[in-house]
């Protein structure tokens, strides 16, 4: 087996959260799929599903990158419990190592994964920002980089490969390659911003051919890149698009015998590219009982050819098995040989549709005079609600789309509205800039829309630039907070969106570096979310660590629940006694603290029901109701402060219809 490899969004994230922070691809050098074979779902799944139920014996909470082994095992990490699992094919875990922190042989959001051809583990520790180097028992044989922009070091670095030489990886923060030796010694970078040949917007995936040949998946700019290890640049194919042959957030590569597996979160589908860029096909794991030829294929129904965010995908050593992660469906699935590999020339003669709305898997919301935002950063969009005087939720219209023109945006994160109720905000990440939009109401106080009014900012380092604009919020006083990610600070706008001021992230070693979330909770406290360390660190005003929630204390550690801890916290809401709601997307839970950062209470658990959560997401407050994005039921909850059930609104039902 040679390598493979994965990556996230940040973002929470995450990407992402995630920004899409949150999930990512892998990348392989695996081995060959024969022409003639198919590959079935194992039939114990089980072992590779996690839910708030309960865990299986092999639970995972958010399986974002593998590998398999030269024994035909799987390596798995695991960001969100911090972990590096192996375990059989069937399912079966044979141990573990790792812990989340900063700790030489800990990880942090970890998102990349790599093997060299002696089983060795590469690891990009993308929430510590460096690389670290396992055997085959997960000892910890070499930490190497920090954070920064020089040679050799390193800004959220998340694909990685390695070949007999090198080691090659992502630089996703810093929009470029770095290549060490096994060592961890500096040999070359190669790249920076931008949209041309040899520049990269957030590259994610990597992958080699054992030639010397550099594969890169240039995640933002929707295209896949050869160069060759020297960092000479060779061929660059693909183009925003659902077509066969065009890309949507490319993540996952995997290469062999002169093919290309490029798994492809915004399309949910696996496409073959031979190594010159040409379109050879589009996989389907699932299993489908036809015999025609490969341009005449239709699928039994429309959803099996579909995976859900696939973000990793490898072959095994002789060919007969295949696996797929897909992170937001908390899953990695198996398949092993049966009968011929099911293609589609058309591969998209089947997408998603969405509701009337245009509106799905929303993350973000802001609600504020009962006008209601609410961010779906898949569809590049916001939708825009209001409340009515009796207490209906109507829908208005939707804002954006893809692009780069003033108005579209590049996978937003986050949005806010102005105490004020006259400005949107809108962070659009991956064009590293927030906009901002006019509140349009008519002669009765009646929300119509919004209009373009500016946009903040550019990619670069200086003050008013960004790199990865995040999380936003309005304080006390309508001041726009910016969480400038991948420069690890906040920006201060004033009232006229003038830059005013910059401070840094908490300081508690590297782990400031992972924030998703931040939330002022009266003019003298700020709220940080850390998910990776599942802590909320609460800071004065001067930026002094307080408090810390979701720390199981000494006394306690015994319990085997304790409501006040974390799973996988995601956003918060301030109400106006300055107690804090949470939205905790492990869980299934929305948490409550006081002002003191004293736990009260919670409510949910898993479920569609009202009420009932499936990753729960944003949040937001605003005259006594809490509006909780239920993001695996596609709508926004409305609840008391108490968390009595008051209403929902659907933000689109995704369904999967056959285009003629």
């Amino acid at each position: 087996m040679n390598k493979l490899r994965f990556i996230a969004l940040l973002g929470s994230a995450l990407l992402r959260s995630v920004m899409l922070w949150a999930i990512l691809p892998v990348i392989s050098n695996a081995c060959p799929l024969g022409e003639g074979s198919a590959f079935k779902p194992l039939q114990t799944p089980a072992p590779f599903i996690y839910h708030s139920q309960g865990a299986h014996p092999f639970s995972l909470i958010e399986p974002t990158n593998f590998a398999i082994n030269n024994l035909g095992q799987l390596v798995v990490i695991d960001s969100e419990a911090g972990q590096v699992k192996i375990v059989t094919l069937q399912g079966q875990e044979l141990t573990y190592f790792a812990t989340h922190g900063s700790s030489p042989g800990q990880l942090l959001n970890a998102k990349g994964l790599a093997l060299d051809e002696k089983g060795s583990i590469f690891i990009a520790d993308t929430g510590n920002h460096r690389i670290q180097r396992f055997d085959t028992e997960g000892r910890l044989i070499k930490t190497w980089g920090q954070w920064g922009y020089g040679d050799g070091q390193l800004n959220s670095p998340t694909g990685i490969a390695v070949d007999q030489q090198f080691v090659y990886v992502s630089d996703t923060g810093n929009n470029r390659i770095v290549v060490f030796n096994k060592k961890g010694q500096f040999i070359r970078s190669f790249g920076s911003f931008g949209d041309g040949d040899k520049n990269f917007n957030q590259p994610l995936g990597i992958a080699t051919d054992g030639y010397g040949n550099v594969y890169i998946a240039d995640s933002q700019n929707n295209k896949i890149k050869k160069y060759s290890r020297h960092g000479q640049f060779y061929h660059a194919w693909g183009a925003g698009g659902h077509l066969p042959g065009q890309l949507s957030v490319p993540y996952g590569i995997t290469v062999y015998q002169g093919l290309l597996y490029i798994a492809e979160l915004g399309n949910h589908r696996i496409q073959v590219f031979k190594e010159n860029g040409e379109y050879f096909r589009a996989l389907s794991l699932d299993h489908i009982d036809t015999t025609q030829d490969d341009s005449k294929i239709a699928p039994i129904n429309s959803a099996d050819i579909r995976v859900h965010y696939p973000a990793s995908f490898a072959i095994s050593a002789n060919g007969q098995y295949a696996i797929a992660c897909e992170p937001q469906a908390i899953r990695c699935n198996a398949y092993r040989e049966g009968k011929r590999l099911a293609t589609a020339i058309m591969e998209d003669s089947t997408r998603w549709e969405f509701g009337p709305s245009g509106q799905h898997y929303a993350s973000s919301i802001a609600v504020v005079d009962g006008v209601i935002a609410v961010l779906n950063a898949e569809e590049h969009s916001i939708a825009l609600f209001e409340r009515t005087q009796i207490g209906n939720v109507q829908f208005v219209s939707t804002v954006g789309g893809f692009g780069q023109q003033a108005g579209l945006f590049k996978s937003p994160t986050s949005v806010a509205i102005s105490h004020a109720g006259h400005v949107l905000a809108v962070s659009d990440s991956h064009n590293h800039r927030v906009q901002l939009f006019n509140i349009i109401k008519n002669s009765q106080g009646v929300l119509t829309g919004v209009t373009f009014k500016m946009s903040l900012g550019h990619f670069g380092h200086a003050v008013g630039q960004f790199n990865t604009p995040t999380k936003i919020q309005f304080d006390e006083v309508d001041n726009l907070h910016v969480l400038d990610f991948n420069n690890q600070r906040i920006q201060i706008f004033d009232k006229k969106f003038i830059f005013s001021q910059s401070y840094p992230l908490p300081s508690a070693g590297n782990a400031s570096i992972i924030v998703s979330d931040f939330l002022f909770v009266n003019k003298n406290k700020k709220m940080f979310i850390n998910p990776s360390s599942k802590v909320l660190a609460i800071v004065d005003k001067n930026n002094n660590l307080e408090q810390k929630l979701g720390e199981r204390s000494i006394k306690n550690r015994k319990r085997q629940m304790q409501e006040d801890r974390f799973v996988s916290p995601s956003h918060m809401a301030v109400d106006k006694d300055n107690n804090v709601y949470i939205t905790d997307q492990g869980s299934q839970k929305v948490k409550k603290f006081n002002a003191k950062g004293d736990y009260v209470t919670a409510w949910g658990q898993w479920g569609s029901g009202n009420g009932e959560f499936y990753k729960p997401k944003g949040i937001a407050i605003d005259k006594g109701i809490v509006y909780v994005v239920d993001y695996g039921n596609y709508r926004v909850q409305q609840l008391s402060v108490e968390g009595v059930f008051l209403g929902e609104f659907m933000i689109g039902q995704r369904r999967l219809i056959a285009q003629q």
